[in-house]
């Protein structure tokens, strides 16, 4: 029995001068907007004013190898609820998805990517980021700033570590949300 699909989704191909706004996008098994592939590009893309509610994920990037990255991603004034607690999380068989943002793979070696001015309410975790790809998060080319997060006590920041209560020692370490 296999599961899946994606609100919007730009697989393999080059984005360019896209605008998504004024939506209500939920209940969607895995996330409402992404761009992805080993191959294809993401340039000028604005996510923003838009509703997601009880998707597995808002907003995933995942760029393979042969990809040729993705730069001006912004987004931002986007109101999220219940990110990771929808259907798709219970009928999932992998589960260490489930966030408000996620980063797959990202093999480019440039980005320019921005999430700001959210307002996320109960998220099972704010970012769910492969370990390999730590260094590239607590760069320069993805920024968050000027969210705000109301979470749940059992509700992570990144990964399965950083509680809510422990913030500040996430935005020492990955330099975001400060």
């Amino acid at each position: 029995d296999e599961r899946y699909g994606n609100g919007i989704e730009f697989h393999a191909s080059d984005a360019e001068n896209i605008e998504i706004s004024d939506n209500i996008i939920r209940n969607v098994y895995d996330v409402a907007f992404t761009i992805q592939g080993d191959t294809g590009s993401g340039k000028d893309i604005l996510v923003h004013d838009n509703v997601f509610v009880n998707n597995a994920q808002d907003s995933e990037i995942w760029e393979g190898s042969a990809a040729a990255g993705v730069h001006n991603y912004q987004f931002y004034n986007n109101l999220s609820v219940n990110q990771g607690h929808g259907w798709g999380y219970d009928a999932r068989p992998d589960q260490d998805a489930a966030a408000h943002i996620l980063f797959y793979e990202y093999y480019p070696a440039t980005a320019d990517i921005g999430f700001h001015h959210n307002f996320v309410y109960n998220p099972r975790r704010i970012y769910a980021i492969k370990p390999s790809m730590e260094s590239f998060f607590t760069g320069n080319s993805v920024r968050a700033d000027d969210n705000i997060y109301w979470m749940a006590e059992d509700a992570r920041i990144f990964n399965y570590i950083y509680p809510a209560w422990e913030k500040d020692d996430f935005i020492a370490w990955a330099h975001k949300e400060k």
